[in-house]
Order: structure tokens, then sequence, then C-alpha cells
């Protein structure tokens, strides 16, 4: 999905929101609202990003995801609206699919089995086509694997690079 833009789900939507393509002109109003109100109340605004959870137990009870979440409140309040809006619109026109197979760094491509965002085979795609990607899949996991599955989130990243030192690779 980021190697191409195509988000499906609620971010899809907003990126179709945003193009005007999904609720006409009302799209990037319907977006402006949303960005309001779900940084007025904490609890809005973690039913809204929760969305991106498939664990969303995991994900609302994990101390540094409140933390998270409550400066991203902060912040967003700060946010350009227009500059979010032309970020969604545009990201949709990204596409990198024919420069991913030049990276020859080592890359760990991590996903839950159940994101919402990210479309499956998007990953599996990536891994494939990176020279030196390495795939992790998170069962019962969404887009948010480090705020769902936070100890296995760290120790997969520790283990990998501690692989990629153990052989020999600067």
């Amino acid at each position: 999905g980021f190697a191409d833009g195509q988000w499906i789900g609620l971010e899809g939507d907003m990126q179709l929101m945003a193009r005007k393509e999904k609720f006409g002109a009302f799209g990037p109003m319907a977006l402006r609202i949303a960005s309001w109100l779900t940084t007025r109340w904490p609890w809005l605004h973690a039913k809204a990003a929760s969305m991106f959870a498939h664990d969303k137990r995991a994900f609302l009870a994990d101390k540094p995801t409140k933390d998270a979440l409550r400066m991203m409140r902060r912040d967003a309040r700060l946010q350009d609206q227009d500059q979010l809006l032309s970020f969604f619109a545009g990201i949709r026109d990204v596409d990198i699919w024919d420069q991913v197979s030049q990276i020859k760094q080592p890359v760990l491509v991590l996903d839950g089995q159940c994101d919402p965002v990210i479309p499956h085979e998007k990953t599996l795609r990536l891994a494939e086509t990176l020279p030196n990607g390495r795939l992790l899949l998170y069962p019962s996991v969404g887009h948010m694997v480090v705020n769902e599955r936070r100890e296995d989130f760290w120790r997969d990243i520790v283990a990998w690079k501690n692989a990629i030192f153990s052989e020999g690779r600067p």
C-alpha cells in the first residue's frame, strides 16, 4: 500500500474524500469535520484510531499508545487542514513499485494479517520484490502491530537486527 499509495478501509476512504471521489465536494469538508471532532474528544479519537487495530482491546490498553494518542490529538489541532487534504489526495498517485527492487539494504516488512489499510497481497508483493526483504506476519493483528503486540514487535525487531549484524553486514 505504501509502495503505490492505494490504501483501503477508512484511510482509503479518506484519500477518496480528499480527492472528491467519495461524497463529491462534501468529501474534503467531511474530513475537516472528522478531524476537528476527533481532536476534541479523547474517547472519540481513541475509538477512531482503534479502527486500524484488529485487537482493539490490546490497542486501547497499551500505555504507550494512550500517551501517543494524547500527543497526536494535540498536534493534530495544529495541523494545516489544507496540507492534510493535499497529502491524502496526493499520496494515492505515488507509485514506486518499479524502484522497490533497487533497494539493496535489508528490510523487515511487518504486517498484521488483518490489516484494514494495506491490502495483504501488497505486503506479500513488497516482501517478495525487495532483494533483501524479510516478511513477518502477525496473526490476529491489524495495521497497528507495534500497538497491538508491542513485546512481540520489539523482540522481532531486535532479533532481526542481531541477525543482520551477525551476518557481517555493515
